[in-house]
This record gives structure tokens, C-alpha cells and sequence, in this order.
């Protein structure tokens, strides 16, 4: 009798669906963590986390295939591990970091155009996990085809250990942008991050913008707007000592892409940056490492990811543009260290060797 009810127990209880996609980690406000992942088909989902135990749950109110949960009253800075509930072969398990408060040290890494050659990519990624960031941006053309959904599976399986222990912050490329805002569906995070394209985090001490390099324009754009009213926010908060800004193609490049066409980026909204006391900007869009020093910021190509690096991307220019300080044509990414007002960047190549060093201040 009693093995009777146990069964029918069971039969009670909901499937575990199969998940698809993820766990994948977004920052959000300090003292929280935003987790997200897809099924095969819709159920509630659940997360079990806690600090050295699985000794605490969240759970979703609504049956869904693409799943949200936020996680709350988090220890800032302290680690944390965690498990999507669910069916399938992935690893569902991860760590983070919760976001740090006031002046607590913090480690960021960038690398961009991971297009089209998975193997370099994977490559890249694994020196950057290797690094223990607290966050991760990629500065653009994750793909080489933004309406291909093979493409975007390829993508995450690639960045499957990355997501689910460091929180990502994607910067739309041209090579990701398409007619179906695959892009918007892939990265928007309702009441979090809505508009997918630009955003800001806060971040410890510092705010980080992403933008739409096809929206940088002389104040007219819902962008520059959105810009100006962020920096302003920034200046009225002295807890905030950096501001990052990354966007995709770079207004200085020794690269192929560096032309002439970009200056307009060098006009109103770098004079934005400088008011309100930007230090490094980042970029993509040429294959390559370059950090540039142009009034007063540095703009860091950080295009090493994976994307190809033959043929006329990987030509070495017969001469540089005139603000380039460190150029090199490398699988590579950057390791920002954050510490009260210090900052340190560090650049390495796919080896591992460091191919640059910048402490400011």
C-alpha cells in the first residue's frame, strides 16, 4: 500500500525538462545574480545555490521554455555555487561571483570576433577562464552570421564553461546584426537588460556601457541621448571611479577596418568620455590587439578571439596610425585588474605570453 502512493507520489510530482541551452550568468545590481537557460519544452524552472552547500532554491511562478531567475540578498563579492534542476546532458552546475560593492578589487577579461573559427576560440576562452574573472565582455561579431541559429548553437556550446562561471556581456557586431532580431531574443533580459543592443551595468565601482557603433552620432540618436543622461547619472555618484565603454568597430585601428570613416567617433561622444573621465575604451571589429592613447583614453582593439586571422586580415600594416602605442596581430585578450582607482591591463597572447602592460593611474 505504501509502495502504491509512493508511485503515485512520483507520477505527481512535474517532469524535469530537458535542458537545451545554458546555464548562462548575467550581472545585474550588486548582491544579485541573473541566471538564464532554455528547455525543450516549457516547465518551471528552479535553481538550488549557496555558498558551500546547495542549502538554498529559487523558483520561477510561471511554466516557460526560456527561463529566467534572478537570485537575491546575495553576500556581495562572495563565491557562490549553483545548479539548474533539470534533465539532459549538459552541465547544469556553475559558480559566481556576486557582484562586488564600494571599492572591492575586481578582475574583468575582453575578447571579441570569436567568429567562425571554433577552435581558436575555445583556445582563447580557456586563457581567459584561467584568469578567474569576475566578468567577461566580448566586443563584438560573436558569429560569423547572426541569422543562423547554428551559428549562435555552435556559439554557446564553444562557451558553455565560460557562462556558467563568469557573467557576459555581449556587444553586438556587424557580422551578429540581421533582419529577425535574433540578436534582441538571444540577449534581452526583461526588466534587467531591455533593450539588448545598449546597456549599462554598475558594477562594483565602475559602470560599464555597451553600444551600437552604427548609433554613435553627433547627439541625435536615442543612443547618444541614453549616453549623455548615463554619464550624467555617473557624475552625481562618487562612488563610481571608471567608467568602460566597449562598442565594436574602433574609431582607431592600425587594421584594415581603420579608416577614415570612423573618425566621427573621435567628435562628440569621445568628448562625452573625456568629461566624464573615461580611461580605456574598448573594441573589435580588426582581429588584432592595439592600444591606442588619443586625448587623454586609451582605445583597445580587442579583436583576437578567434575570428580569421589570414589573407588581407592579418596583413601587417606598412605603417601605423599615428596614436598606436602596442600593435599586434595575434589570437590574444585583455585582463583588466580594478583596485580602488588602480587600474592594471594586461594583454596575452593565445600562448600565454604577455604582449602588453598598462598601469593608470
Amino acid at each position: 500500500m505504501r509502495r502504491a502512493a509512493f508511485l503515485l507520489l512520483l507520477l505527481a510530482l512535474p517532469a524535469r525538462a530537458e535542458i537545451t541551452r545554458g546555464p548562462i550568468l548575467h550581472a545585474s545590481e550588486p548582491g544579485t545574480m541573473t541566471i538564464t537557460w532554455n528547455t525543450a519544452e516549457e516547465g518551471v524552472g528552479e535553481v538550488e545555490y549557496g555558498l558551500d552547500a546547495l542549502d538554498q532554491s529559487a523558483s520561477e511562478t510561471v511554466s516557460t521554455g526560456q527561463h529566467m531567475i534572478t537570485l537575491t540578498g546575495l553576500e556581495p563579492g562572495a563565491l557562490y555555487r549553483f545548479r539548474v534542476v533539470g534533465e539532459g546532458d549538459i552541465n547544469t552546475a556553475g559558480t559566481f561571483r556576486a557582484g562586488p560593492t564600494g571599492d572591492m578589487p575586481f578582475r574583468f577579461t575582453v575578447a571579441g570576433d570569436t567568429r567562425t573559427y571554433p577552435f581558436f576560440h575555445r583556445v582563447v576562452l580557456e586563457r581567459c577562464m584561467a584568469f578567474r574573472p569576475d566578468l567577461h565582455i566580448n566586443t563584438g561579431d560573436l558569429v560569423e552570421s547572426g541569422e543562423v541559429s547554428d551559428q549562435w548553437d555552435l556559439f554557446f556550446e564553444v562557451e558553455r564553461d565560460l557562462l556558467r562561471h563568469v557573467p557576459f556581456l555581449p556587444v553586438i557586431g556587424n557580422h551578429d546584426k540581421d533582419e529577425n532580431t535574433f540578436y534582441d531574443s538571444l540577449w534581452c533580459l526583461p526588466g534587467i537588460r531591455d533593450n539588448p543592443i545598449y546597456f549599462a551595468l554598475r558594477y562594483g565601482n565602475a559602470l560599464f556601457l555597451v553600444l551600437d557603433y552604427e548609433e554613435i552620432g553627433d547627439g541625435s540618436t536615442d543612443q547618444d541621448v541614453w549616453v549623455e543622461q548615463q554619464l550624467l547619472q555617473a557624475a552625481g555618484d562618487p562612488e563610481i571611479r571608471h567608467i568602460f565603454p566597449s562598442y565594436h568597430i574602433p574609431p582607431l585601428s592600425s587594421g584594415p577596418h581603420g579608416n577614415s570613416t570612423n573618425s566621427h567617433m573621435l567628435g562628440r561622444m569621445h568628448s562625452l568620455f573625456k568629461q566624464a573621465g573615461v580611461k580605456f575604451v574598448f573594441n573589435g571589429h580588426d582581429h588584432l590587439y592595439e592600444r591606442s592613447l588619443y586625448d587623454g583614453i586609451y582605445y583597445i582593439v580587442a579583436g583576437g578571439g578567434g575570428a580569421p586571422q589570414s589573407g588581407g586580415m592579418a596583413d601587417r600594416p606598412n605603417s601605423f596610425q599615428k596614436y598606436s602605442q602596442v600593435f599586434t596581430y595575434e589570437f590574444s585578450l585583455v585582463v583588466m585588474d580594478i583596485d580602488g582607482d588602480r587600474v592594471v591591463l594586461c594583454a596575452y597572447n593565445m600562448e600565454g605570453d604577455r604582449i602588453d602592460r598598462l598601469e593608470v593611474p
